[in-house]
């Protein structure tokens, strides 16, 4: 019935989602957009799928590791932002756009998107173009795309791949650990007969 409902937590989400939903739908005349709430309904497809289940474990636990590598990110992307900063901040060919080095956070928000390969040939052109046709700018970003993409990124999948692989000999020393219990119980059970 309803109250059963109620006591798995995985109802109470979808109740929840449906719920944000109806009160979307409201003609209350408020701006708010909640539908990307609903994407918390997939959240769901993890407590059904093994492999997704173990993923999202292995994930949650290499989160000591994730600290360090995000401090290591955020450094790396405050000096490259505050180099742009530097070097390409207050120029004209970058106003009125939404990437530029103007201030420290716009100069942070470009740097992520190179860093996410998206667009960065767009930076690159535009601070060659206030260079007059230096290859400076170039420079600047194809270090960053490197060091970004290349470097970093290995990083967090190398801290990955190692928190899958201490996981797996994890379960299988738990295994072991079960296999000499029970060889020891059945010897213990020998010699009491």
């Amino acid at each position: 019935g309803p109250i059963k409902y109620w006591f798995n937590s995985w109802n109470q989400l979808d109740g929840a989602v449906v719920v944000i939903s109806l009160v979307e739908l409201a003609p209350i005349g408020s701006s708010i957009n909640l539908s990307p709430l609903r994407a918390f309904r997939l959240i769901k497809i993890l407590n059904s799928v093994e492999s997704l289940k173990n993923l999202t474990r292995t994930v949650v636990s290499a989160s000591g590791s994730m600290k360090d590598f995000l401090a290591v990110l955020a450094l790396f992307m405050s000096v490259f932002s505050l180099l742009g900063m530097q070097v390409f901040g207050g120029m004209s060919q970058f106003d009125g756009k939404r990437r530029s080095f103007d201030t420290f956070w716009e100069g942070l928000i470009t740097v992520f998107e190179m860093l996410t390969a998206n667009s960065w040939n767009e930076v690159s052109w535009d601070a060659m173009d206030a260079y007059g046709g230096s290859w400076i700018p170039a420079i600047f970003c194809i270090t960053w795309v490197i060091l970004g993409n290349f470097c970093l990124l290995s990083l967090f999948v190398a801290i990955l791949i190692d928190s899958i692989s201490n996981r797996k000999s994890d379960d299988s020393n738990d295994e072991d650990e079960k296999k000499e219990d029970e060889e020891w119980d059945l010897q213990v059970e020998g010699r009491a007969l």
